[in-house]
């Protein structure tokens, strides 16, 4: 396993990483699967509803008074839901906002002390060494060394 680290082979820690992306990525498949079923469902409910609407037959006024009034109470409570959420959201926005640009400072603030750390403990040919091995891995998100060469 130490061999499998020091040469650059894949060890656990990249296998875990690839697992973890799988892994989010078939639980994105699975939410927006299950998103397209809520719409799909919602849409044939809304279909039915029509249909019932238009095959509604009325044997006096008052029945399609009490009808229309009970439609009118339930899209009332439906509206109302939605305002509530749309209040929700527009709360929720500022917060979500300012914790996302804390994490961007602090983000910040750790690349600029790790920086510095680079600059002034780790000498300049070493340096350009490790400038020269690192790459950036867009499936795993994250930095990576190359393996030593002989040029390197």
């Amino acid at each position: 396993m130490e061999s499998k680290l020091i040469t650059g082979g894949k060890d656990i820690v990249t296998h875990t990483s690839e697992q973890v992306e799988t892994l989010r990525q078939k639980r994105r498949l699975i939410a927006e699967a299950e998103r397209r079923q809520r719409e799909v469902q919602q849409r044939l409910a809304e279909g039915e509803e029509e249909r019932q609407t238009i095959n509604a037959k009325y044997t006096n006024v008052k029945e399609e008074v009490e009808d229309k009034r009970a439609k009118r109470d339930k899209l009332s409570k439906h509206l109302k839901k939605i305002e509530a959420k749309r209040t929700e959201i527009f709360e929720h926005q500022p917060s979500a906002r300012e914790e996302l640009e804390a994490e961007q400072r602090e983000i910040q603030k750790q690349t600029k002390l790790l920086q510095l750390a680079i600059e002034n403990f780790i000498p300049e040919d070493e340096r350009e060494r490790l400038y020269k091995r690192i790459q950036f891995d867009d499936h795993q998100n994250q930095w990576t060394l190359k393996e030593l060469s002989k040029e390197t």
